[in-house]
Order: structure tokens, then C-alpha cells, then sequence
């Protein structure tokens, strides 16, 4: 809340915090998420709403549970081990996972590669089907 009252010449501002809470939509939040973090610049208000029918809601508090353990949890030292083939895909729009995190796991994997998704958000593989096929499928039958 912001209350301004007048003195003369000048105006006096004064501002407050408000203890009431804060209405907000569930589904519209849910949208606005989605679009801001999910996807990348070129996917319409329908299909992010479409995908948001198929997601079940996460409470607030499990969200914010995950994406701690999410932080905390450092697998990287075992990376090195692995040697089955990996393709690490990622959408270079992806707003919560930069793209040097996806680099940087690529380069960890001994036998891995490292594609990144034109206009691809994080979502990537059901914003990007076809770029993620033909990435899935070069990976699997080299030329």
C-alpha cells in the first residue's frame, strides 16, 4: 500500500506494508510459471496451457522440497564412471537450468554429447518434438 497526502508545495510519501494477504490464482500462476520458466519464445498461450492440463499441480511446499534437494544434490564426482552412451539434451531458452549446467554435464559423461535445442525452453522435449526426435535419432544411428 502507498498513501501520498499533500504538504504545500512538495508531497510526502509513505509507505506501508500490508498484512493482507494476497489473492492469487492457482491456474493463472501456473501459467505465468510455465511461460516465464518452461518455454521458450516461441510456444502460444493454448499449448502452454494444454501442457499445464496434463502436469497435476504441485503444493507449493513439495515444489520448493524439490527444487532444495535439487541444489544440494551433487552426482557429478560419480559421472565419470559412466560409460554408456548419454545425449544430453537441452533448450537453449531454458530459463531454470542455464545452458552451461547442461555443457558442464555433458562434459563430465565420458561417452556423452551435448545438443542444444533451437528456441527451446526448459520443456524441451514437448516444445521441441521434432528437433528432440531428430536429435534422439542421429544420437542413435550416427551417419
Amino acid at each position: 500500500m502507498i498513501a501520498t497526502k499533500s504538504h504545500g508545495q512538495g508531497t510526502a510519501t509513505s509507505k506501508a506494508i500490508s498484512n493482507e494477504p494476497q489473492s492469487i490464482d492457482p491456474a493463472e500462476a501456473r501459467f505465468q510459471f510455465a511461460k516465464n520458466y518452461l518455454f521458450g519464445p516461441d510456444v502460444t498461450d493454448d499449448r502452454i496451457r494444454a501442457f499445464i492440463r496434463l502436469e497435476p499441480p504441485m503444493p507449493l511446499e513439495q515444489f520448493a522440497l524439490v527444487n532444495s534437494a535439487i541444489r544440494e544434490f551433487d552426482y557429478r564426482p560419480h559421472l565419470t564412471k559412466c560409460n554408456t552412451p548419454v545425449l544430453v539434451l537441452h533448450g537453449d531458452h531454458d530459463r531454470l537450468i542455464p545452458d552451461e549446467f547442461g555443457k558442464e554435464l555433458a562434459s563430465v559423461l565420458p561417452n556423452a554429447q551435448f545438443v542444444s535445442v533451437p528456441r527451446a525452453g526448459h520443456a524441451v522435449i514437448a516444445e521441441k518434438p521434432e528437433g528432440v526426435n531428430q536429435a534422439i535419432h542421429k544420437f542413435l544411428k550416427p551417419e
